[in-house]
């Protein structure tokens, strides 16, 4: 009778420790899958200048050692016409005929691709664009990105990602969003929080239009997110809603008195 039931024990502990192992080896497989690519990015730099424009190291990515050419042709396309739409911010004729010389500034500090899968793509750049009168002056430093759904294959607009916009304006005004810029070499939580930045009377309804405008009022990325063994596991056993956020940030970039990016 012993020995019926010890040759049980065994089998059960033999048939848990088989599942552990196939978890994990599912666990391991959906982590290489999420994290390997097919494809890489290198950098492509436009300049140009004229009496108008003076261009320089205009900065943009560019997907290569994709499978799929045709994808990386059209990925690519867009990752270019999405950066190069700054030069369309400022024509000559909208330039103020008041005695003084103008010139319009393009230029790049530094891009980062944020984030990366088969089925996203999101890169930001920072550097500065601007138009201003011909002189020693500073250039003020702006932001923008770009995100790319790769099967819709389009730019995704914030509309695109978030459909209450009036539920994102109240979760920045409750500081929800944690500031993430790191102007003094670390981001600093409570000068930078948006409930101060927009304090004054009437300001959260100028947020909010803000949030409803263009984007050279308001740009938006996905980051990557690094995840603890817990989070990860969570993450595999969760349905596609947990899978699809499972490591990554959403960010969005408030572009007034330079930039701040703000993380959720």
């Amino acid at each position: 009778m012993k020995k019926v039931a010890k040759k049980g024990w065994c089998i059960t502990a033999a048939v848990m420790a088989v599942s552990v192992i196939v978890c994990i080896f599912c666990f391991v497989r959906w982590e290489r899958k999420s994290s390997d690519l097919s494809f890489q990015f290198e950098e492509t730099t436009y300049t140009y200048k004229d009496e108008y424009y003076d261009v320089d190291k205009l900065v943009y990515l560019q997907m290569v050692g994709s499978r799929d050419k045709e994808k990386e042709r059209k990925i690519n396309q867009l990752l270019e016409d999405d950066r190069k739409k700054v030069m369309e911010m400022e024509p000559p004729d909208s330039y103020p005929d008041d005695g003084w010389e103008y010139r319009f500034h393009v230029g790049t500090h530094r891009c980062d691709v944020e984030y990366a899968d088969e089925k996203f793509i999101s890169i930001s750049y920072s550097g500065w664009v601007v138009r201003q009168r011909k002189g020693p002056y500073g250039l003020p430093t702006t932001m923008m990105a770009t995100t790319i759904d790769c099967e819709e294959m389009k730019v995704l607009e914030l509309k695109d990602v978030v459909s209450d916009l009036n539920g994102l304006c109240q979760m920045l005004m409750e500081d929800r969003f944690k500031h993430i810029t790191a102007w003094d070499g670390e981001p600093d939580l409570d000068f930078y929080k948006v409930s101060t930045t927009y304090s004054r009377e009437g300001a959260e309804r100028d947020l909010l239009e803000t949030l409803n405008g263009n984007d050279r009022e308001i740009e938006w990325y996905i980051k990557e997110r690094k995840m603890s063994f817990s989070e990860r596991w969570s993450a595999f056993w969760g349905d596609e809603v947990d899978k699809a956020l499972a490591g990554k940030d959403f960010v969005i970039v408030i572009l007034k008195d330079n930039y701040n990016e703000y993380a959720y």
